[in-house]
């Protein structure tokens, strides 16, 4: 699974050797809205574009995440995604690029969770009101979870298929998740067509 997706900029326009640019359309986009201690960030939380993910965030580990956002089709077949992640932050750790850094940046990583969830299904409610339960493996058992490497970021992810023509507004309700041992109640997620502007940065 792709952790991004390219926005279109027809418009960029890059005056006086670069030192003025036009702000680009991120194109639609489904963005998220949930209540209760829900944040919302970037899918590349390092670059600008829409906030178009809602995160979770265990009191007790602070920079672990689950994160759940929704991807348009690029091509067909003409089918949405929604994307369930369980993630680590690798910066903004509150001290400088030292040794000190790497090691609680290393110590992140070799950490192993504990992720469990109260139920293996999450439930799609689409606009004409139809429901659908849709199965997360994500969701079965308990896994311990572990990045693979030092600089990863991503410890879980699983995407699950729309009904085709159907996924540009829905809903997402979903159980209880676990995380070593603190329960996170995932209120219900809606999802709906927008559209913005942003400023591009070209390392991204």
């Amino acid at each position: 699974m792709k952790l991004d997706r390219a926005f279109s900029c027809p418009s960029l326009l890059i005056a006086l050797a670069g030192t003025l640019l036009v702000a680009c359309s991120t194109g639609v986009f489904l963005r998220p809205t949930a209540s209760g201690s829900a944040e919302y960030v970037r899918v590349v939380p390092q670059c600008p574009g829409p906030k178009q993910v809602v995160q979770f965030t265990p009191h007790n580990t602070r920079w672990v995440h689950f994160r759940v956002y929704a991807e348009l089709p690029n091509a067909f077949p003409d089918i949405t995604t929604l994307q369930i992640e369980v993630t680590i932050d690798n910066t903004g750790l509150g001290m400088p690029w030292t040794r000190k850094y790497y090691e609680a940046l290393a110590s992140r990583s070799a950490h192993r969770f504990e992720f469990h969830t109260e139920g293996s299904h999450l439930l799609l409610i689409y606009a004409d009101g139809k429901e659908s339960a849709q199965s997360v493996s994500l969701f079965e058992g308990t896994h311990m979870l572990q990045a693979e490497e030092s600089h990863s970021v991503r410890i879980a992810s699983e995407h699950i298929a729309l009904l085709a023509g159907s996924g540009t507004r829905f809903k997402v309700k979903m159980p209880a998740i676990f995380i070593d041992g603190e329960r996170i109640d995932i209120p219900l997620i809606e999802f709906a067509p927008a559209e913005e502007r942003y400023m591009p940065v070209i390392s991204c």
